[in-house]
């Protein structure tokens, strides 16, 4: 496996990179009769993978290599290779990102004698990846951020019997009085953008200014992004 080539753009405070993952050739070793041989069995197929940054230098990807774009089925324009993915980032549409990329349904050895086509790849809001948990509870707690308002919108779909629920933290990990799991009205359904309250109405004057942490409880769920109520309002 090679990395092929990779587009990157900047996405909620990291970058991402579309990764070319290109099945390359058998080493160049041997009779020609050999290297035809194994060379009749190379893929020389590409699919698309995810990678993501911070600093544009130290790059990471899924560790089960899952493909974010995967090749079609038989026979469909995109059959062997998925490429060309640089010409634009998603685009966010309503509630999805819309990924166009170029499709080719020869192998990379052959790729002139196909035919080629865009295609179109789409995805939920932020849903590159997601924090899940199953039938055995989880929670993930934040680092510390300001939260002007007791609410934060959530992208989130719960699956039978789960659900989504936090607590508000100061910076020692204790939680605000009337801001607990108990308080707070959790979440059963799918949304990409759902407004989690509490039952306590607001903060006073001096809570509202110190930065919080979230705890968020998650059950047959996938967490894929939060945002603070009222940042920049």
């Amino acid at each position: 496996m090679q990395v092929y080539g990779m587009p990157v753009f900047a996405y909620q405070g990291l970058y991402l990179g579309l990764v070319w993952m290109y099945s390359a050739g058998w080493p160049k070793i041997g009779s020609t009769e050999t290297l035809s041989q194994a060379d009749a069995g190379t893929p020389n197929r590409i699919h698309v993978q995810l990678g993501w940054s911070t600093d544009l230098v130290h790059w990471r990807r899924a560790p089960n290599r899952e493909p974010l774009i995967a090749v079609g089925p038989p026979g469909a324009f995109d059959c062997e290779m998925i490429h060309g993915t640089q010409s634009t980032p998603p685009l966010v549409v309503g509630e999805e990102l819309w990924v166009y990329y170029g499709g080719v349904n020869k192998q990379h050895k052959q790729y002139w004698q196909g035919e080629m086509a865009i295609g179109l790849a789409k995805i939920r809001l932020d849903g590159f990846v997601s924090m899940h948990a199953g039938d055995a509870e989880g929670c993930i707690v934040t680092n510390p951020e300001p939260l002007p308002r007791p609410a934060v919108r959530i992208n989130a779909v719960v699956g039978p019997g789960g659900c989504v629920s936090a607590e508000l933290l100061d910076e020692k990990s204790n939680v605000l009085p009337g801001f607990g799991r108990a308080e707070c009205v959790e979440f059963n359904g799918d949304a990409v953008s759902h407004l989690l309250t509490w039952r306590t109405e607001a903060f006073d004057e001096a809570m509202a200014k110190q930065p919080k942490k979230l705890r968020f409880f998650l059950k047959n769920a996938d967490l894929y992004s939060y945002l603070p109520e009222g940042l920049g309002q």
